[in-house]
């Protein structure tokens, strides 16, 4: 895993990148620069673990670019969950609800993320509000999509139970 300098990426990428990106949309141009530059940013290759199940959790990550496959850990056996994209987080709602990694986060390809800890989360809420804010939204939202697509599945496997035919 190599640490890439936040501010030359955003040079490099440009702020339409950003702005297109579901977890930092509607965000000030400067508070995006300021969680890249001032937290971390990482370049990970194929097949690299970003981290384990079992981690302790103390940040969360944005997909810059590229894709990380998230495996869950039940029962001592590892099951493919989905792929994380470009905006999407992962870790945040480990990091708020202050339990351990429950997955292990592979990258799929050559993936860039950016590392936003939770002292970083903090500062931002206590000198950007408005900015914390809108970060606060664009996670939540993220959430509750990811929510109703669980949903969607509970309800599609309870039908195929009930009517004991596969979907």
């Amino acid at each position: 895993m190599k640490t890439i300098d936040g501010q030359a990426l955003w040079h490099s990428l440009g702020a339409s990148h950003f702005r297109e990106m579901s977890t930092f949309g509607a965000l000030p141009d400067s508070t995006v620069q300021r969680l890249l530059t001032e937290g971390k940013v990482r370049q990970l290759d194929k097949g690299e673990v970003l981290y384990r199940a079992g981690d302790r959790v103390y940040s969360f990550f944005v997909v810059i670019s590229g894709k990380l496959a998230m495996y869950i850990c039940a029962e001592d056996q590892y099951a493919f969950s989905r792929h994380h994209i470009r905006g999407e987080e992962l870790g945040f709602v480990a990091m708020i609800g202050l339990h351990d990694r429950v997955g292990t986060a592979v990258a799929a390809e050559e993936t860039l993320v950016a590392e936003i800890s939770s002292d970083q989360f903090l500062e931002l809420h206590i000198s950007e509000p408005e900015a914390f804010g809108l970060l606060l939204l664009n996670l939540s939202r993220e959430m509750a999509r990811g929510i109703r697509q669980l949903n969607n599945i509970i309800v599609q496997m309870s039908m195929q139970q009930n009517t004991g035919k596969a979907g």
